[in-house]
């Protein structure tokens, strides 16, 4: 399956829940420089960041998110878009794969710029416990999408 670079955000009209399915099926099947600023203002949006955080967690997909973060921030500086969103799941990412190093010095770059950023914060605080990537994975995977989306529970 292939992705295609058009989303209902390319109208220029914000992002919102409904791309969400656009936005997932673009990380599991290969984020690239043509989706980077897409991914990195979905990454900026709450609800979107929060859904993509807990379908990784869900899925178990760390170094697909890892991929597309990396893609949204390289894309985001060179377009003066916020990094804080790409980077910090990207920083997530690198914990509960076992890069604790990397995420360290990532956080250390968001706080620095965005010292309030409470997803980084939490991150941040979850290494300095040293708190387990898969304890750490399995708080996200208990936050249904729904709730990330604000949307009803399909039956």
């Amino acid at each position: 399956m292939t992705t295609s670079n058009t989303t209902p955000a390319s109208s220029g009209s914000p992002l919102d829940a409904s791309d969400f399915p656009h936005l997932w099926e673009t990380i599991t099947h290969g984020a690239t420089r043509a989706h980077g600023q897409i991914l990195a203002e979905a990454m900026n949006t709450t609800i979107l960041r929060d859904a993509i955080l807990s379908e990784t967690a869900r899925t178990q997909t760390w170094d697909t998110l890892e991929h597309a973060a990396v893609v949204a921030a390289r894309t985001a500086n060179t377009h003066h878009t916020p990094v804080a969103g790409p980077m910090t799941l990207h920083a997530l990412a690198a914990t509960i794969t076992g890069d604790t190093p990397t995420a360290v010095v990532l956080l250390d770059i968001v706080l620095a710029e965005n010292p309030d950023y409470t997803l980084a914060l939490l991150t941040n605080r979850a290494i300095h416990a040293d708190l387990p990537g898969h304890v750490i994975a399995a708080i996200f995977a208990d936050i249904p999408l729904t709730e990330c989306l604000h949307t009803q529970p399909t039956n």
